[in-house]
């Protein structure tokens, strides 16, 4: 009677033990899944942002005109290259912060916290893009919800004290890059998905 019931014990922690580990798994996948739900709907995003501004500067295009009264199409006047010139600069228009004056911040930790508030590095995502004025616009996203936490600009130092704190192998980060900067170094950012963004034909 007591190996009947030493045995019925041992598959009875066997299967206690099975059931723990199958929760484990279905809590890890159910992550994963958020993950690149988050994921999915942060590049849709982008590629909104980035068609909205190339749209916008194609119109600016179309509808400029030269106040020096010479032709849209002659190449050597000055001032319309000038404004070409300003228009290229452009990278994106961001829906979030299009119409705010915001800073360029040399420590991003700080900002960071205060925008995550109770939530933890797993249940947010990063997206950065490295404009062409060698600025990282950065956006914060509740990955359960996929709602919009806030936007920062960043410089170059900024962005390389965040990594090297680890901040963006703890976070899931998406890092858009437009290829017109002039950075030289573009290992401020590691460890994470990284896509180009070519405005215009080279």
């Amino acid at each position: 009677m007591s190996n009947q019931l030493g045995v019925l014990k041992d598959k009875l922690e066997n299967q206690v033990a099975q059931d723990i580990n199958q929760n484990e798994q279905l809590e890890e996948l159910n992550y994963k899944v958020k993950q690149l739900y988050g994921t999915i709907n942060t590049l849709n995003d982008i590629c909104k942002n980035l068609e909205s501004a190339e749209d916008k500067s194609t119109k600016q295009r179309q509808d400029i005109t030269c106040e020096c009264g010479t032709s849209k199409t002659t190449a050597n006047c000055a001032r319309l290259k000038i404004k070409h010139a300003l228009e290229r600069k452009t990278s994106s228009l961001c829906q979030f912060c299009k119409n705010k004056n915001l800073p360029v911040l040399g420590s991003m930790k700080d900002e960071l916290s205060n925008m995550m508030g109770d939530l933890t590095v797993r249940d947010v995502a990063l997206t950065i893009l490295l404009r062409s004025d060698n600025i990282y616009h950065v956006n914060l996203r509740d990955m359960e919800t996929g709602g919009d936490l806030g936007c920062m600009l960043v410089n170059y130092d900024g962005i390389q004290e965040a990594n090297n704190l680890g901040l963006f192998k703890d976070i899931l980060t998406i890092c858009v890059t437009d290829v017109r900067n002039t950075i030289e170094s573009k290992e401020a950012i590691s460890g994470v998905l990284n896509f180009e963004f070519i405005k215009v034909k080279r």
